[in-house]
């Protein structure tokens, strides 16, 4: 429950010791973060199992592309810090299990200078991997802040590919370098970057990894094709009775629905998502698949506020530099 009186709560940067060997560290990292989560609610939730000084929601400048951000939430001392991580580590707020440990000086020393997202394809995933095994596989990998499974809309199994977005690059190198022909589950997974052009693999892999090489090219095209506010899928070829609920079953596996305004009679439907990023990875992965008979046809929407909201932005950018 959310405090009640909000001038209780002040928000702030943690300032507290980051330094995860120091047996005074107070500080932890929270990852995987649903950006639902506002500081308040993430203060009343880690104080309920201890005392918190302060805590601090990261929000990159791009954050508007992902699902899910991070924070930082500092104790009064080491034992409450220590306890908060053991309770909380893989608790989950709104669709995410969030990911607590200590927070490393070099993150804690330069979160407002992070804005930058490293995304990641793996590939060759058995079915039995989930996004809690894959996350516990990579688990040293601390500045992992969203994992995705592709899964498909009918079967409700993973399609057998996943991205990872990682706020730090040196860490992302450091994944595709020790993770790429590593094990997981009952298969050998396959890591590169998720804009490469060529994924590499045994000749036995031909086909899969054409298919992987181009549903990681096709999203990071779909990706850049429209205003990184826009967040309106438009899908088309719909048959005049389908129903609100047939387009949330399958849009809801690629994020947070907000809206669903279907046109029957003229068969087609907008579906508004919380991201872009889940928008782009929908449009990719629902994009012909077949609901009741027909092959469904998705493109990016028009979304007359993300339009709006871009063009506010361009007009302030341009004033701004006429008057330097």
């Amino acid at each position: 429950m959310l405090m009640e009186n909000n001038s209780q709560f002040m928000p702030q940067a943690p300032q507290g010791n980051s330094d995860p060997e120091n047996p005074n560290a107070t500080n932890l990292y929270v990852g995987n973060l649903d950006i639902r989560t506002s500081e308040q609610m993430l203060f009343e939730i880690f104080s309920a199992v201890t005392t918190v000084k302060s805590c601090k929601i990261i929000n990159e400048k791009n954050f508007t592309t992902n699902a899910v951000c991070y924070g930082f939430v500092e104790f009064p001392d080491h034992e409450s810090a220590e306890t908060a991580m053991k309770k909380m580590n893989g608790r989950k707020i709104f669709d995410y299990e969030i990911r607590v440990n200590w927070a490393s000086l070099k993150n804690n020393q330069n979160r407002d200078n992070q804005a930058s997202q490293f995304h990641i394809f793996i590939g060759d995933l058995c079915p039995e991997v989930n996004e809690s095994s894959l996350l516990e596989a990579l688990s040293e990998f601390t500045s992992i802040s969203n994992t995705k499974i592709m899964i498909d809309p009918n079967t409700r199994l993973s399609r057998g590919f996943a991205f990872l977005t990682l706020t730090d690059k040196e860490q992302a190198d450091n994944l595709i370098a020790s993770m790429n022909g590593k094990t997981i589950g009952s298969r050998q997974i396959r890591v590169n970057w998720a804009n490469q052009n060529t994924f590499h693999g045994n000749r036995s892999n031909q086909s899969g990894n054409h298919q992987n090489k181009y549903n990681s090219s096709k999203y990071e095209i779909t990706l850049k094709q429209s205003a990184p506010f826009n967040t309106i899928v438009y899908c088309g070829n719909l048959t005049s009775f389908t129903t609100h609920d047939n387009l949330l079953r399958i849009f809801s596996q690629y994020g947070y629905v907000n809206d669903i305004r279907i046109q029957s009679n003229n068969g087609f439907a907008f579906v508004k998502m919380d991201t872009h990023e889940n928008a782009a990875m929908a449009i990719v992965s629902v994009n012909g698949i077949v609901l009741n008979g027909k092959n469904i046809r998705c493109s990016w929407g028009k979304d007359s506020y993300a339009e709006k909201t871009m063009n506010n932005h361009l007009q302030n950018k341009n004033r701004y530099q006429n008057r330097r």
